[in-house]
């Protein structure tokens, strides 16, 4: 069988490559008698470096060689090996082709292969689904996580991929947008599976014929359940930190107001007694105990002040509208910068509390930025319910600045004023953007989901 091969058949060593065994076809290929085939090795047959043989036992690929007379043909390969004494040999099978359109036809049978088998085994889903939202096929990874679905029943994704099957196309659907529009399109689903929920991210992207038509869609499937887990997690233990923090806030500043500034206010009042009283006190002992009392006063204010910022004065009791009108008025007088607030959509909406304080500390937050960075001569913000979401606007007239190198600078110069406010957000499920160019101001834009007092802020 070896000799009478009409291909050429070519034994050598794994280890040394040097040629062992040849037929008679390989003679006639390469134009090398027997004895000076035995001498020779891969090198001197092979047009380009020799190829990394590999583990597999049998394989194919293209090749270009090399004849005794120096001319190149391209052949295909089919490469196997065995063991002979103890020894690791490798059986070429040469077959020489025709013309330039069987080496092209070959090599894109070649690449599907390596396609197919490359979807295979990669370790995500992938499936293939008709513009009628049929499954047509499935990878290795899919199957694994379906391994029911019935392809003899045409099934519908929609159908056998949810448990219960589905009636109609998922409303998240990105597969469906991509079949009508061409465009890749992305979503995250929740899958109920087994008494569990299971979190997907899928990307669907077009496949489109020569006319340009579409006729089907792939679907690449991620399950990110296991990091969906751990940002709850996340989320909730960073939940639990800022209750603790405003707690512990709560706690210095009822403190401050009750303890520290009731005493300081006592001893001031002993001192304006002191000096109402006694007429025979020195000049000098009077002008010292008034401008103790002059300390006393300022102390007392910043106390205040203090405890104030630490814990917003009558959220609880007057509500989270009247208390950022009240600081914006106070913050205005203070930092000598107009600030307006405006709120619409949310009056007579019980906001979770743990959304409350947040959203005063990003007020907070934003007009403390613009008193240290923008020079700025006015503030706006607003307040805005629409529904589903909440949304905060702080808007200056200021100098304005580059906003990617201000934040890239923030982590370098730990001016974490915009990260902090960012971190906030993000705990919230919200987005932040920033809009802003030096001499033209700045525009903060916040968007969240909106929930009432009921809501519990660690299923978000």
């Amino acid at each position: 069988m070896f000799e009478h091969n009409p291909n050429a058949a070519i034994v050598f060593d794994e280890e040394t490559r040097r040629i062992e065994s040849i037929n008679r076809a390989a003679k006639i290929l390469f134009n090398y008698r027997e004895e000076i085939f035995r001498t020779l090795t891969l090198s001197d047959i092979i047009d380009t470096d020799p190829p990394r043989l590999c583990d597999a036992e049998l394989r194919r690929e293209i090749r270009a060689f090399r004849t005794m007379a120096g001319a190149v043909f391209t052949s295909e390969i089919a490469e196997g090996k065995f063991v002979f004494n103890g020894q690791s040999k490798i059986l070429w099978i040469v077959r020489e082709m025709d013309n330039q359109s069987d080496v092209e036809a070959l090599l894109r049978e070649r690449k599907v292969q390596e396609y197919r088998s490359l979807v295979e085994n990669i370790a995500i889903g992938v499936t293939l689904i008709g513009r009628d939202m049929r499954i047509l096929t499935l990878n290795r990874q899919m199957r694994c996580w379906y391994p029911r679905i019935d392809f003899s029943r045409q099934p519908l994704c929609y159908q056998a991929f949810n448990d219960p099957p589905g009636e109609k196309i998922c409303t998240y659907c990105p597969v469906i947008q991509t079949l009508r529009d061409g465009r890749v399109h992305e979503a995250v689903a929740e899958i109920p599976s087994e008494r569990s929920v299971r979190y997907f991210r899928i990307v669907a992207s077009p496949v489109v014929d020569k006319e340009g038509n579409i006729r089907a869609a792939i679907e690449m499937v991620e399950d990110i359940s296991e990091q969906r887990a751990a940002e709850r997690q996340i989320r909730t233990l960073s939940q639990q930190l800022l209750t603790a923090q405003e707690n512990e806030r709560l706690m210095i500043s009822n403190e401050l107001h009750d303890s520290v500034a009731q005493d300081l206010s006592t001893m001031k009042i002993s001192l304006a007694l002191t000096l109402g009283e006694s007429s025979t006190l020195p000049d000098d002992v009077r002008k010292t105990l008034t401008d103790m009392s002059s300390i006393l006063s300022r102390t007392i204010r910043t106390v205040r002040n203090l405890s104030y910022d630490l814990r917003p004065p009558g959220l609880k009791e007057i509500g989270l509208i009247e208390t950022l009108g009240s600081y914006c008025d106070e913050f205005a007088e203070d930092a000598g910068i107009h600030a307006e607030f405006h709120s619409t959509g949310l009056k007579n909406r019980a906001m979770n509390p743990f959304l409350e304080i947040n959203i005063y500390r990003l007020v907070q937050e934003g007009l403390n930025n613009i008193r240290k960075h923008a020079e700025a001569r006015r503030a706006v913000i607003f307040l805005i319910g629409a529904y589903p979401n909440v949304i905060l606007r702080i808007e200056d007239d200021g100098k304005g600045f580059d906003v990617a190198a201000r934040e890239q600078a923030g982590f370098s110069e730990k001016r974490m004023g915009l990260s902090s406010m960012r971190e906030r957000v993000n705990l919230l499920m919200g987005k932040m953007s920033i809009r802003s160019r030096p001499g033209e101001g700045t525009r903060i834009f916040i968007r969240f989901p909106f929930r009432d007092g009921l809501s519990d802020l660690s299923e978000i």
